[in-house]
């Protein structure tokens, strides 16, 4: 019997799941820490050169002000206002339906649908608020827990255990033991 949920993806959603896709390996982990973090550690060491400056005379308290307000608009400002405008051009806040059959998986938006066969979904992981289905690199599917019922999500929890391969280890080829 098909599985059908009907939901409209919020903003926290989305960077739900932003997040758990950012921290599923040390790559994108990595990745997710230079971005956040390398422009804050250079932005105090330019503050410390400027206040190290000033105290010799050298440059004004005005300079500081500006280093410091581009570490606060760098580090913490920017990453989350790209993911809202990322969200606004992307077709979440529309609505969709999604069906989980033995076949495939059909999608329904406002003025789009598609169909996915289960070969196509590579992986399957699950966060404390949603479920994310990888299909290719750059396309995911993403279903929040909080519009599935318990049967629900135990269905989909099975469907996806049973449908989806595991991933596989690489096999290291024309190797012989001993």
């Amino acid at each position: 019997m098909p599985i059908r949920l009907e939901f409209t993806l919020t903003f926290d959603d989305y960077l739900n799941a932003v997040r758990l896709n950012a921290t599923r390996n040390w790559w994108t982990r990595f990745c997710l820490v230079f971005q956040e973090f390398v422009a804050l550690i250079l932005g105090i060491l330019i503050g410390l050169y400027a206040v190290i400056r000033a105290v010799h005379g050298e440059m004004g308290i005005p300079f500081i002000v500006m280093i410091g307000a581009a570490i606060y608009l760098v580090a913490w400002l920017n990453p989350r206002t790209r993911l809202k405008q990322i969200y606004r051009q992307s077709n979440a806040a529309n609505g969709e339906a999604l069906e989980f059959n033995e076949i495939e998986i059909r999608l329904q938006g406002s003025n789009w649908q598609a169909e996915y066969r289960w070969a196509a979904v590579s992986s399957f992981s699950e966060g404390d608020r949603i479920l994310l289905l990888d299909l290719a690199p750059c396309r995911s599917i993403v279903i929040p827990k909080r519009v599935c019922t318990s049967d629900q999500l135990e269905r989909l929890r099975d469907l996806f255990a049973t449908k989806i391969a595991p991933k596989r280890s690489p096999q290291v080829v024309g190797h012989s033991p001993g």
